[in-house]
């Protein structure tokens, strides 16, 4: 068989038995280099196609590449049958190129050899690098410049340019750890030719700020303080005059160090362990990306206009992974800049945008909503668990708004950094993040004609746009006037335009000479004049939108204007024109609800209107939403009366009905601004509308978020002692599960006695209270204790049918626990019976979830009919049960050798992760991949190892053990496509550490510690993805350099343990 070397480096090439083979035509040419450049995957024919014709002018393309296809096979494996062809093979529709050799497999290996061990050995590592570099090249040559490779060429010149700092990095920190490194003995590793090298690079890409400030650093060890002072000047200029930046924090602050001859620049580092892996993790690439784009993208009526500069420098800014910051004051057009930035000029594959509301407290809740994650009680763990969900593809992440929570922004973009490197992060702030490596672009107001000039430019060719659709025509001398006093500014230019018709217009804020000050004036003064053309109503409604930071729902203004008109008069149509009056001003945008459409104020208006809002103003705003949430949800004071069988109702949450709790989880963030509203203000009103909303939260699939505010609304030092106990009560009621309830073992105790003290000994938060405190002292092996606590439940919920369903189902789990299965699971199903009869099927699906995980455990025989009405509610009424109901169908699907255990489980992760569950559904997840370690489906098995690891770490580090084991197992068996023995540390490294952590031996990783694995489970993730490109399930051979290792008790045990997962 025929030896196929190809090479995409330095240009294309073909070699059959180590003979060059020539390509001709330049179809042909596009052919090999298409399938070259996707060496192993998959390419289709339409692929093909539009690469050799992409204006479809020919009508027999596929025709034309079918004869390439036969002449290449004829050509790198001469003699054969074309149909039996293993180097170019015929995959579905389309082919797949084999290669024996690849020298981008090669430079790739070598990188990641040096990323490995460049923590432990930097001077090894520059030599693997150096060995990279040497094999570099243009990629593609001059075929690289074809349109069809745009993508393919800039994500690996993006790479090389991490590849070339980390080799700087290298040459840094071994001369840091070894003092005589640039003596003679060592050659020109660390003497003036590497040195000079590094230099170089570091002019080739002044825009690199960190490189430079290494190679200065490096200057200084070499005693060449003076060059590395001039280093700094050459780039200073570089970036003054050709893109108007100052430096960076990172190079300010390092000529400030070599300045002041700073000890710290010849202390060693720290820590160097796998800062190398993490930074420029190799990508899958897919010939046919689909880009896709966040639907929190703001949308925009009016036309774009100028920008072109700043446009072109965030796009050659985002060629690699960092950190861009669009600086400048409300209302300058950062937002708007950005959002057409994305969807127009930016070439990733996808945009994560998230906008930042100054009333939301914590931006936590808007990451997970975007990526459809449920928020848990742990905003860390909440935090990485959203950042692991982000996308693997060549992504844009958008912070839209910084100004508002700048320490939690600053936080997020550390965390992203850390944990994504490859992402490329755009932020809009009023202000620079201070970031080490950050890069600022200002955005300046739009420039304005002076006396003497023309009238053009930006600012008047926004004003003629918008002018189209005014109808009053305007002549250039109004135009200058308006664009002067708007003082340049966008949004104060649309403003204006807005009311072109109407004797207020913004007063003038004097020439372009202005200053930013003057800009912000012009600002509040277009939102002020703006303000005061629209109806009193329209004002009011303004107030409400501006404090809200979901914007406002429709059927809320058409509420509070019902409410509002005089008993016997019908205006119907009142709310809409309110609502038409605030999109004519521009004030607000019309974003679309699933239920309801809702109004939303442009952020600088709100935070303009905000500013001037005296604290009546804002009192009444917050107080109308108020009362109309509470029209919603309506008064609990009757449920929680003298009717007990109400209050079971209120507490079951069946008196919401599926419009109302629809409308709720829309309203969530509105719902944390009222809460966190109430607590500052009044916290007995704040415990009111928890009292209100446990309903909801008990429903809703984001306990999470209930628990924190019940946390914080205990935290109070003014709650009256009757709150104090009921919002206890309500915080055990909104755990997700029984070691949930458990966890707070030492309130639940503190409550019962409470309730005594307060002689709250006969009401149905006495029967909650003592079901809380049976699992409590049932979950530390009290069992005498947890009997005496759901006896004394029994006692008092006699005669009150759901209480006594509640309870029935918490003697089932106590029956359980004193060793009797099998009347366990009858009672169980009683309970479920009697949930049933009361319409509420949330809590059936609870009991009926008991009944399964009994009867399992206890190898009790569960009728069929339960098995099958479990999934049927999963499926209708899902809440923080379906997930587990799926762990239970998965488990018995394994249990019976049905392949449906797979789909299952990936359900089961799914609907725990939209429920905020997180500690739970990274289990699953670990179950899920050993499942696949176990079916031989390595390539899909180690990303969800280890993103379960990665996020065990944090959460649960005695289940990440298992999740390591497999990884381990995975790697040893499978490898990550590598040539060399790069693996063999990463085997023991994992296979030691989950070792330690499943003996419960030696002290719990450090944070340091913990995120090094991270790193390196985020590197195999990485690796592993590419090899996982061509969609094969199959397990290869090990890779070179790991059939040494004595693997096999750490694969044994993977394995073994999947014969435990339905014990799980």
């Amino acid at each position: 068989m025929a030896d196929l070397r190809v090479s995409v480096l330095g240009g294309l090439g073909l070699e059959v038995d180590r003979a060059e083979v020539a390509v001709r035509g330049a179809q042909r040419n596009l052919v090999v280099a298409m399938l070259a450049a996707n060496s192993g995957a998959l390419v289709t024919v339409s692929s093909l196609v539009d690469c050799i014709d992409p204006e479809a002018h020919h009508t027999n393309a596929v025709n034309a590449i079918q004869a390439h296809i036969r002449r290449l096979r004829s050509v790198i494996e001469p003699g054969r049958s074309p149909r039996e062809s293993s180097k170019l093979r015929t995959v579905g529709n389309g082919y797949q190129l084999i290669p024996d050799e690849l020298d981008l497999w090669d430079y790739r290996s070598a990188v990641r050899s040096a990323r490995a061990i460049a923590a432990t050995d930097p001077l090894g590592a520059i030599d693997e690098f150096s060995s990279a570099l040497q094999l570099w090249g243009e990629p593609l040559g001059e075929l690289g410049h074809h349109p069809a490779f745009t993508e393919f060429t800039n994500f690996l010149e993006v790479d090389h340019l991490d590849v070339q700092d980390d080799w700087v990095r290298a040459c840094l920190e071994a001369s840091l750890c070894n003092a005589d490194l640039f003596a003679v003995e060592h050659g020109d590793r660390l003497g003036p030719v590497t040195v000079d090298s590094v230099v170089l690079a570091a002019l080739e890409q002044p825009t690199r700020e960190g490189r430079a400030a290494m190679a200065m650093q490096l200057l200084y060890l070499a005693g060449r303080q003076t060059e590395s002072l001039k280093l700094f000047e050459t780039v200073r200029l570089h970036l003054r005059d050709e893109l108007g930046l100052d430096p960076g924090p990172e190079l300010r602050q390092m000529q400030d160090r070599v300045l002041r001859h700073d000890a710290t620049l010849l202390d060693p580092p720290e820590h160097m362990a796998l800062r190398g892996v993490v930074r420029g993790q190799v990508q899958s690439q897919e010939s046919t990306a689909t880009r896709s784009l966040s639907s929190a993208i703001p949308h925009f009526e009016t036309s774009f206009v100028g920008r072109k500069r700043l446009r072109d420098t965030v796009l050659e800014l985002s060629r690699r992974p960092g950190v861009v910051t669009l600086c400048g004051i409300a209302g300058v057009g950062k937002t708007r800049l950005a959002a057409h930035w994305c969807a127009n000029d930016n070439d990733s594959d996808s945009v994560v945008w998230l906008s930042v509301k100054p009333e939301d407290g914590s931006i936590v809740s808007a990451l997970c909503a975007e990526v459809g994650l449920g928020v848990g009680t742990d905003p860390i763990g909440s935090r990485a668990a959203a950042i692991e969900l982000l996308p693997r593809s060549r992504a844009v992440f958008v912070i839209d708004g910084a100004e508002a929570a700048m320490d939690e922004v600053i936080q997020l973009a550390v965390d992203l950094r850390t944990s994504r490197p490859e992402l490329f992060i755009l932020v809009t702030s009023q202000e620079p993040l201070a970031l080490s490596g950050e890069q600022v672009v200002p955005v300046p107001p739009f420039g304005v004609p002076g006396d003497n000039d023309p009238v053009g430019g930006d600012a008047i060719s926004l004003l003629r746009s918008l002018a189209e659709h005014c109808e009053t025509p305007l002549g250039d001398d109004q135009l200058l006037g308006l664009a002067r006093s708007c003082g340049g500014l966008a949004l104060a230019i649309e403003l204006a335009i807005a009311g072109i018709d109407t004797a207020a217009q913004p007063e003038a804020v004097g020439d372009t000479g202005k200053s930013m000050e003057s800009a912000s004036h012009a600002l509040a003064s277009a939102v002020e004049s703006a303000r005061v053309r629209i109806s009193p109503p329209a004002r009011e409604a303004l107030d409400i939108c501006c404090v809200l930071p979901a914007g406002l729902p429709t059927s809320m203004v058409q509420w509070w204007r019902e409410s509002a008109r005089p008993e016997g008069v019908e205006d119907p149509w009142e709310h809409r024109r309110v609502l038409g009056e605030l999109v004519d001003s521009t004030l607000v945008r019309l974003v679309s609800g699933v239920s309801t459409p809702r109004h939303r104020a442009i952020n600088q208006v709100a935070y303009s209107i905000k500013t001037s809002m005296d604290a009546d103003r804002r009192n009444d705003a917050s107080n109308r939403y108020l009362s109309w949430l509470m029209s919603l949800i309506g008064d609990s004071a009757t449920a929680l009366g003298a009717s007990e069988v109400s209050q079971s109702h209120w507490i079951s949450g069946s008196i919401l009905d599926s419009s109302t709790f629809r409308l709720l989880s829309e309203e969530s963030r509105n719902l944390d601004f009222a809460l966190g509203y109430l607590i500052d203000s009044s916290p007995v009103a704040a415990f009111g509308l928890l009292e209100r909303l446990m309903p909801y939260f008990r429903r809703a699939v984001g306990h999470g978020r209930g628990m924190i505010w019940a946390d914080r609304l205990l935290d109070h030092p003014d709650l009256d002692p009757y709150s104090t106990v009921v919002s206890r009560i309500l915080r055990g009621l909104m755990c997700p599960d029984l070691a949930s309830v458990a966890g707070i073992y030492d309130m639940v105790v503190e409550t019962e006695q409470m309730m005594r003290d307060l002689k709250m000994v006969d009401s149905g938060w006495w029967v909650i209270a003592n079901l809380h405190l049976g699992i409590a002292r049932g979950w530390t092996g009290d069992i005498p204790g947890a009997r005496a606590a759901v006896t004394e439940a029994q006692r008092c919920a006699a005669g009150i049918p759901w209480f006594e369903a509640m309870v029935d189902r918490y003697l089932a789990l106590q029956t359980f626990a004193e060793g009797d299965a099998p009347t366990a699971v009858d009672l169980a199903i009683g309970a479920a019976e009697r949930f049933e009869e009361m319409g509420d099927p949330h809590e059936m699906l609870g009991s009926l979830f008991f009944v399964l995980t009994m009867g399992r455990t206890a190898s009790v025989e569960v009728p069929q009919e339960i098995w099958d009405r479990t999934l049927e509610l999963s499926s209708a009424y899902p809440n923080f049960y379906s997930g587990l109901i799926f762990r239970e169908h998965a488990s018995r699907a394994l249990s019976e050798g049905n392949q449906e255990s797979v789909g299952m489980l990936a359900e089961a992760v799914e609907s725990l992760e939209a429920a905020g569950s997180l500690r739970t559904a990274a289990c699953t997840r670990r179950d899920l991949g050993l499942l696949l370690v176990n079916n031989g489906r390595h390539a899909e098995a180690i990303g969800h190892l280890t993103r379960s690891a990665e996020m065990l770490l944090v959460l649960d580090e005695c289940n990440a053990s298992l999740a390591l084991a497999g990884v381990a197992a995975c790697v040893a068996a499978n490898g990550l496509g590598s040539s060399d023995a790069s693996e063999v540390g990463l085997v023991r490294s994992l296979a030691t550490t989950s070792g330690q952590l499943m003996n419960g031996g030696g002290t719990p990783l450090t944070e340091s510690e913990r995120q090094q694995l991270c790193g390196v489970l985020s590197s195999v993730l990485s690796s592993a993805s590419l090899q996982a490109s061509n969609g094969s399930l199959e397990p290869a051979e090990p890779a070179r350099g790991t059939q040494d290792i004595d693997v096999s008790e750490v694969v044994g045990h993977a394995r073994e343990l999947l014969g435990e997962v339905a014990r799980l």
